[in-house]
């Protein structure tokens, strides 16, 4: 999960949706505004995301992490 303080335009982040199967959706921060930020949905048109949609994405893995 990612603290909203820590968000900055250009960010890729990525939202995890599990219903009937998982389905990932990438996230693209175009702007952080207080209380929320404009992102964009897979090359959507931006629109506007507050703090709990923000909080819910999650970061890619380091390619370098230990397994």
């Amino acid at each position: 999960m990612v603290a909203f303080s820590t968000i900055k335009p250009g960010d890729v982040l990525y939202d995890l949706k599990k219903r009937n199967s998982a389905m990932v959706y990438e996230v693209r921060v175009i702007a952080s505004i207080p209380g929320s930020a404009i992102v964009s949905y897979s090359g959507n048109p931006p629109r506007n995301a507050g703090r709990r949609v923000i909080t819910r994405l999650r970061r890619p893995p380091d390619k370098d992490a230990p397994p």
